[in-house]
């Protein structure tokens, strides 16, 4: 289970992720700007653009 807090690369907004049940590779999108996300790391958690 992912934890942690992290921000969007895109819009800078906190993505409070505490209690998530992520997975490395799984796409989520930013409840601010809708941009997708990818997880690419869980520890420590890594979220990136799903182009980068």
């Amino acid at each position: 289970m992912a934890s942690g807090e992290t921000r969007c690369p895109e819009c800078e907004s906190d993505l409070d992720l505490d209690g998530y049940d992520l997975d490395q590779g799984e796409t989520l999108n930013c409840p601010e700007c809708g941009l997708p996300l990818v997880v690419r790391s869980l520890d420590p958690l890594t979220i990136e653009t799903e182009d980068s």
